[in-house]
């Protein structure tokens, strides 16, 4: 798989093998020479939808696939995204499912992009990381009572606990167990899902101090009652990157005693020099309840931190860690 103007290869492209029907049965990233695997379920007609970092997805033609493997040869235009302006009149329509040509589905067929081949990255162990992680404790007034701090070393995981998006959409994002509540939190394949789509509805939003931004919003829709999540995904402009930066998020639908201001999370992006984008930051702040049985109030907060310091490929080279 080569740019068809540049005939360089694309690396880091996510693939998706749709089925005739429109439905993803496989998906890959491509390796720093532009190749890939996908293996199809069963013998059939498919196609593969390709998607890149600051570029138009590219949809192959139809191909039956029979048993034993099939070799595919695509030449990508290098048609570049070019990611909305935000407009007064933009910023008041939020839209789910949002039809193509319109400018917020650029921008959530980028986000998509982006989330997802950062999680096939760490699905695929393409990188080691050395970590700092904090464990805090704080009043309800976020005052610090107790902070732990340690290093890890290892292969990155999605920074949070989440569980299959149907689940999410139709028991809530906070989701009471024998413990108390537990909090999850939006990751890559939430984004993808049919659930989240359909219960969502995203806006183009302006950053308040760096032009170099533009942010995709998303919200529940009104209907809905449950515990869910809102938030932005901020992606660097055309010329600036291409990348994603940082998506932010905390909860709605709480109890009363809960401030939803003060509970949420981030996580921090940044694109390596050669192109794979990586987490290097993240935290997530829950509240903690105080019951006498009839009602809860809030006691304070629990707090997870980790903080990337250094970056190694798979056989242990350090790479350059942008700022």
């Amino acid at each position: 798989m080569v740019g068809a103007v540049t005939a360089q290869p694309v690396a880091y492209a996510l693939l998706l093998l749709v089925d005739s029907t429109g439905h993803e049965r496989a998906r890959m990233l491509s390796d720093g020479s532009g190749q890939f695997v996908l293996v199809a379920p069963s013998p059939g007609t498919y196609r593969v939808r390709i998607l890149r970092i600051g570029y138009k997805s590219f949809a192959s033609p139809t191909m039956v696939l029979d048993v034993g493997e099939r070799r595919y040869h695509a030449a990508l235009p290098d048609d570049a995204v070019a990611l909305p302006a935000v407009t007064v009149e933009a910023e008041k329509r939020c839209r789910t499912r949002p039809g193509e040509g319109e400018p917020v589905a650029a921008l959530l067929e980028q986000s998509q992009t982006l989330l997802g081949v950062t999680e096939l990255a760490v699905e695929r162990r393409l990188f080691r990381f050395r970590s700092a992680l904090f464990d805090r404790s704080l009043e309800a007034d976020l005052r610090v009572t107790k902070e732990t701090g340690d290093t890890s070393n290892g292969f990155s995981a999605w920074p949070f606990e989440s569980v299959p998006a149907d689940s999410l959409v139709g028991n809530g994002f906070v989701q009471e167990g024998p413990n108390g509540p537990t909090y999850y939190s939006p990751d890559a394949s939430v984004f993808f899902s049919d659930a989240f789509l359909d219960t969502h509805c995203f806006v183009v939003e302006k950053h308040r101090t760096d032009s170099t931004l533009v942010g995709l919003r998303f919200e529940p829709v009104r209907k809905r009652k449950l515990p869910d999540v809102r938030g932005v995904l901020w992606l660097e402009r055309a010329g600036t990157g291409g990348g994603l930066r940082r998506l932010e998020y905390n909860y709605t639908g709480l109890e009363g005693w809960v401030p939803t201001n003060l509970v949420g999370g981030w996580i921090e992006f940044r694109r390596l020099p050669n192109g794979a984008p990586v987490i290097v930051g993240w935290q997530i702040r829950a509240p903690i309840p105080l019951s006498d049985g009839r009602k809860r109030k809030l006691f304070g907060f629990k707090e997870r931190e980790g903080r990337v310091i250094n970056v190694f490929t798979a056989d242990g080279h350090p790479v350059t860690l942008p700022h």
